[in-house]
C-alpha cells in the first residue's frame, strides 16, 4: 500500500494554535484531546488521502480536498507521494476566504 507523507502549512498550524488556546481558555484538557485527534485524523491522510471530499471551485489552480472532524474542517492537496495539510477552519466559518475567493 501507498504511504503519503503528511506537510503541514504554517497557516494551518498557526489556525490549529488559535482553536487550541481558544479551548483551553476553557478546558485544558479538552484542548489537549483535540490536538491528539486532530493529529490522528490528519495521519490516517497517509495511506487513503483521495477520500475527502473535493472542493468544487473552478477559480482555485490546484484540485483541494477536505475532510471533517467534530465541526471542523480541514482542507488538503495531494501531489505525488505527499498530502500537503492547507488549512483548518470551522464548518462555520467563511472557508473561501481561506482561498482568496
Amino acid at each position: 500500500m501507498k504511504k503519503y507523507k503528511i506537510t503541514i502549512q504554517k497557516e494551518a498550524i498557526d489556525e490549529l494554535d488559535e482553536i487550541y488556546d481558544f479551548i483551553c481558555k476553557d478546558s485544558p484538557k479538552k484542548a489537549v484531546k483535540l490536538v491528539g485527534e486532530v493529529k490522528k485524523k490528519l495521519l490516517s491522510l497517509e495511506n487513503f488521502p483521495d477520500r475527502g471530499s473535493r472542493v468544487k471551485l473552478p477559480k482555485l489552480s490546484q484540485p483541494i480536498r477536505f475532510i471533517t472532524h467534530k465541526g471542523f474542517v480541514f482542507f488538503y492537496t495531494i501531489t505525488e507521494n505527499v498530502v500537503c495539510l492547507l488549512h483548518i477552519t470551522s464548518k462555520g466559518q467563511d472557508w473561501w476566504e481561506l482561498f482568496g475567493l
